[in-house]
């Protein structure tokens, strides 16, 4: 929609005996002479009249209000209203449109500039799915009305809507507008964890919808009954490192992408930071019999213990090019000392305890020092 300039000389019976300026919507005709009262039917006029003539005829012409659409001016002083009949096309213009806001996943609102004045005008608005054609909505609303909201709608949609303008007065043309309602939030879709220590972990989540998205917000707590702390991030974060955390303990752990119009959707996980594994209280070498080392060890915990891993640096053998070697043996959990033959003078001898868990730290000693 856009406004023409036309110029045109009324017939001699009319009083207007002077060039006028009328501005119309392109529903008038161009392609040939316009008559005024073919150029007053569904569009707006304005007139700016350059000589002094018969005022009253030209309130008769102009579409209301006239403060807006009427002006005389000598035409030596014209720039003086030039920015304000700017302004009034460009309002005038933005009247016949149908504007679309707030725009999300199940809803829309519709915005228009008024143009009812008389009582009992009203407006009809149609609307529906351009895929169900045949299945329309209609409304009727308040003739001062200017705004309406849309809702349950289909996600991903588009739809066509069409509002009338009724009145008794003067008819209107319709406005209409097609627009697209948003997709549906499926994220996140997927929560893991990772880098789980005895006091952090790391979250991830997707998939990233940051068109959709305002924020993403992760919640975690001590399962099942723990404070809740909350971190709030950026729409295109996917990760966040969690510190702090009590060590071999289970968390919930719960991620939010938080939706433009307010909703959110949100899915939860449970994991464990990993415990803090206790190293061996006590390991001794003491000589013994026909060269062998007698080694005892103590562990600090037995709940979770598996067993042990027995590390040493090994004598090389007379074939051997190598001077020494290392050797190692898993052992029970319930063994607490052993002996070895082929322990290399000055070399290590190390124990580490084995937990359900993980590996704890070892101990180690030398073999010359015979001593933990």
């Amino acid at each position: 929609m856009f406004f023409l300039t036309v110029t045109f000389q009324c017939s001699p019976t009319s009083k207007l005996a002077f060039p006028t300026v009328v501005f119309c919507h392109i529903y008038c005709r161009t392609g040939e002479y316009i008559r005024f009262n073919e150029c007053t039917r569904g569009v707006t006029v304005m007139i700016v009249a350059t000589v002094h003539a018969n005022y009253h005829l030209l309130q008769q012409a102009v579409t209301p209000p006239l403060e807006a659409n009427l002006y005389t001016v000598d035409m030596d002083d014209i720039d003086i209203i030039t920015e304000e009949l700017r302004k009034t096309i460009i309002k005038s213009f933005h009247a016949e449109t149908l504007h679309v806001n707030q725009l999300t996943t199940h809803s829309a609102v519709l915005q228009w500039s008024p143009v009812l004045t008389a009582e009992g005008d009203f407006y009809e608005l149609r609307y529906n799915s351009v895929s169900e054609a045949d299945t329309m909505t209609r409304r009727i609303l308040p003739g001062d009305s200017s705004s309406v909201r849309l809702i349950d709608l289909q996600p991903d949609t588009v739809y066509t809507a069409s509002l009338q303008p009724e009145s008794n007065q003067r008819p209107f043309n319709a406005l209409s507008v097609t627009f697209t309602t948003l997709p549906d939030i499926s994220s996140p879709a997927v929560v893991t964890v990772s880098d789980s220590g005895p006091h952090q972990m790391r979250v991830n989540w997707g998939p990233l919808q940051p068109e959709l998205t305002q924020r993403h917000k992760v919640e975690y707590g001590v399962f099942p009954s723990g404070s809740v702390q909350v971190v709030t991030l950026h729409r295109r974060k996917k990760s966040v490192l969690l510190t702090g955390l009590e060590a071999g303990t289970e968390y919930l752990i719960t991620v939010s992408a938080v939706h433009e119009d307010g909703r959110e959707r949100a899915m939860s996980v449970r994991a464990y930071t990993t415990e803090v594994l206790p190293a061996l209280v006590e390991l001794q070498l003491t000589p013994a019999e026909n060269q062998e080392v007698q080694i005892v060890w103590t562990a600090l915990r037995e709940e979770g213990l598996k067993g042990f891993w027995l590390k040493w640096d090994r004598k090389s053998s007379k074939s051997s090019s190598s001077n020494s070697y290392s050797s190692s043996i898993y052992l029970s959990p319930s063994t607490r000392s052993m002996r070895l033959r082929d322990v290399r003078p000055g070399g290590r001898v190390c124990v580490s305890p084995v937990y359900s868990s993980g590996q704890g730290d070892g101990v180690c000693c030398t073999a010359n020092n015979h001593t933990g």
